[in-house]
């Protein structure tokens, strides 16, 4: 995300994170942020980066979408390509869908599962 990029540039505080990201929203996510706010059982202070992230996804990702892009990622396979290719396809399709994978193992897993056989089986040696 261009803001995360932001936030390391600048050295934006984690506490301030979910501020500034919100001072961008414009339009339908501005008036989501502002009926969040209004909610009296939104603890605000409790809103991380990362909890905000996950509640703007789940407002506007669809399930459906999402289901769609986890499989696309969990169907990714190396093929005839050098593995740094296919690292880097890998790399962005899970950047543009962080929700799809839970941690480091199964980012992992999906990962050697899309690699060509004879290396995955190395991989599976090590």
């Amino acid at each position: 995300m261009h803001i995360e990029k932001l936030f390391r540039d600048t050295l934006v505080e984690e506490r301030d994170q979910v501020w500034l990201a919100t001072h961008h929203l414009d339009g339908e996510a501005y008036r989501w942020w502002l009926d969040l706010q209004e909610n009296p059982s939104t603890d605000l202070a409790a809103i991380s980066w990362k909890k905000f992230k996950e509640l703007l996804l789940t407002h506007y990702f669809p399930t459906s979408v999402k289901r769609k892009m986890e499989q696309d990622l969990r169907n990714l396979r190396q093929g005839d390509r050098p593995v740094a290719e296919f690292q880097r396809e890998f790399s962005r399709l899970l950047h543009c869908m962080p929700f799809v994978v839970w941690d480091d193992e199964d980012k992992a897993r999906i990962f050697k599962r899309g690699l060509r056989p004879s290396i995955f089986l190395v991989c599976a040696i090590l």
